[in-house]
């Protein structure tokens, strides 16, 4: 287990009106709730509304196989009511959220070549292509988009989202190259829609949808300054901070964002003195007070400060007793400090509340695995089993790496050690992975007696990580079997070869956040 690096990062990437909508559909399917289904396909559209029938016509043949019949709904469903999304675009989002992700596609395609001056396409393209890394691919559609989006008439709530996700990308772009003037250009612009600053006295609190745009060009301009001590650029961000909780409330106060900032330029002891000021003087807004809290054990976690993060977390609790994400940060800092028992307790609360979050579904099975308990073991594999199918396989990035470390960890402890090795192989062969999975990666690796290769694993967890649960194991380990932990030349592994993150790694927009995923 390592600790995440997206975590209390207050710059919310997630897309606004799409991929909002495959989420709640996505939910909505798997309760089998057409009604709800419906109005998740249609929301970012047109807003709330009743199902419309030929709608829930369409999700009726779509979860019985038919998809000619839903496609023909669909269509009829569009010619009804223009402000509709393409049918294409939502038979794509029936396909993406039954995980058909090549026919998804494939569809979207096909709403290129039949709706042309639609502008959604591109803005999907664009977020595939920069959370793969392929910056100019990404900045290719979304100015595509941006160029479609200024002549588009067929729905003005359409058109808006679409201009913000466009100047949200393409900021996105410029942030990803360091380009922060061009970067600052494409945010303001994105305020300009949502939150004009010229706006009238009086006039009620700022568009929520320009919380995260604030957000963002803090981040640019303190990123943007150059000098030693970051004053000017502090000042700025600061500023963009405060107008951020004024849209909206479930944003980290301005000196937890400023906190974040601080440690990033490597300036840990202002880190210190804004948190401190963070946790001291928490706001009012019940919200707000949520989202510093959680936001400071976060950096409390990144920073090895595990029992300020086991403090922070838990008054979280003490605030929002349902929160998933501060009893997940609450485990996590319990697996730090040795409490099996809390760590059990708080993951399982979180798997049983949402099996399909991954963390702390891997967080769960490894802290059952780790217990000389058949029972637990047993449940373990399950839950391990479970993520792999879901998360793992060819191409799967950071979780697929992470999946198939744990799996291969608790078929370690069941004793199965070729299996566990062909479960592992990638992250033996590469040791492309995070410092707990690098631990037991080596573990597999000494037992069957390539002792070499296992120092080199463990030298680079060690050299490269403070905080993870088996630290001192591997310690041990390495001095065992007489490797060096001062010797170390091995660059530091990647959590994620091909993205800047897992949770919010899509640009295009202005929501993220909620419960850790």
């Amino acid at each position: 287990m390592s600790i995440s690096k997206r975590g209390w990062s207050s710059i919310r990437w997630g897309l606004l009106g799409l991929t909002a909508g495959w989420v709640c559909l996505a939910a909505g399917s798997a309760r089998a709730d057409v009604n709800d289904a419906a109005k998740a396909l249609v929301n970012p559209a047109i807003g709330d509304a009743e199902p419309i029938k030929e709608i829930v016509d369409a999700i009726k043949r779509f979860n019985n196989g038919d998809l000619d019949g839903a496609r023909l709904f669909l269509k009829q469903a569009r010619e009804a009511n223009k402000k509709l999304p393409p049918a294409e675009m939502m038979l794509a989002q029936l396909l993406a959220a039954a995980n058909q992700g090549q026919a998804a596609r494939a569809e979207l395609e096909r709403c290129v070549k039949t709706n042309p001056d639609d502008p959604e396409t591109y803005l999907i393209f664009g977020d595939g292509a920069f959370a793969d890394g392929r910056v100019t691919d990404a900045e290719m559609e979304f100015g595509k988009a941006k160029e479609l989006a200024a002549n588009f008439k067929e729905n003005a709530k359409r058109q808006r989202n679409f201009n913000i996700r466009a100047e949200a990308g393409l900021a996105a772009v410029a942030e990803a190259r360091e380009d922060w003037d061009t970067a600052q250009k494409h945010l303001e612009a994105w305020i300009q829609i949502v939150d004009p600053p010229n706006r009238p006295e009086g006039s009620g609190p700022r568009d929520a949808a320009s919380a995260p745009a604030h957000e963002r060009l803090g981040r640019v301009l303190f990123k943007a300054d150059k000098s030693d001590d970051k004053e000017a650029g502090a000042r700025g961000a600061y500023k963009q901070f405060k107008m951020a909780v004024d849209a909206d409330e479930k944003s980290p106060s301005a000196d937890i964002a400023l906190a974040q900032l601080y440690e990033e330029a490597k300036m840990h002891k202002k880190a210190i003195k804004f948190v401190g000021i963070a946790v001291s003087t928490l706001p009012a807004t019940k919200d707000t007070q949520m989202a510093t809290l959680l936001a400071a054990a976060h950096w409390a976690l990144e920073t090895d400060q595990i029992n300020e993060a086991r403090d922070y977390s838990s008054q979280s609790l003490k605030i929002d007793p349902k929160s998933l994400e501060a009893k997940f940060l609450r485990g996590v800092a319990a697996r730090l400090l040795g409490d099996t028992k809390t760590a059990e307790t708080e993951f399982e609360e979180v798997f049983l509340a949402s099996p399909a979050n991954f963390a702390a579904s891997n967080q769960y099975a490894q802290v059952l695995a780790e217990q000389n308990d058949k029972v637990k073991r047993d449940k373990a594999l399950e839950i391990a089993r479970m993520n792999d199918k879901m998360f793992g396989g060819q191409n799967s990035g950071a979780r697929g790496i992470e999946t198939a470390a744990t799996l291969g960890w608790v078929l370690f402890q069941m004793d199965k050690v070729t299996e566990a090795a062909q479960v592992m192989e990638a992250i033996l062969k590469s040791g492309n992975a995070n410092p707990d999975s690098l631990y037991y990666a080596a573990r597999i690796l000494k037992e069957r007696g390539q002792n070499e290769n296992a120092i080199k694993l463990l030298q680079a967890a060690l050299k490269n990580y403070k905080a993870f649960v088996h630290r001192n194991d591997a310690k041990g380990l390495l001095a065992k079997l007489g490797g060096s932990e001062d010797s170390s030349d091995t660059s530091k592994p990647s959590d994620n070869p091909k993205s800047s993150g897992d949770s919010g790694s899509t640009p295009s927009g202005t929501k993220g956040g909620g419960d850790s995923k």
